[in-house]
């Protein structure tokens, strides 16, 4: 997947979630960049799988509800769920 269909495929993930009336947070990024910017909650069971794989998507859709960040590469591997952000810029706009 491409950056573009990454940012698209979570984008239809939290529409799908907030029609539900439920929240997530999800980070994407470069991997070197986010990668070691958390700490996890819950033990990494989606290490190594991306959001383009076949019902990657309902199971993405559950766990982001979960308490705590899901941290995506722009490239879709899933590093993690239900993540505490250790470290973040604020970003001015």
């Amino acid at each position: 997947m491409n950056k573009k269909q990454v940012y698209h495929r979570i984008l239809e993930i939290a529409r799908e979630i907030a029609r539900e009336k439920k929240g997530a947070l999800f980070v994407i990024g470069p991997e070197k960049k986010i990668k070691g910017t958390y700490d996890l909650h819950y033990s990494n069971v989606l290490e190594n799988h991306s959001v383009s794989e076949k019902g990657m998507v309902a199971v993405i859709k559950a766990l982001a509800t979960l308490d705590g960040a899901t941290f995506v590469t722009e490239d879709g591997k899933v590093l993690c769920f239900g993540a505490r952000i250790r470290k973040s810029k604020t970003v001015l706009g």
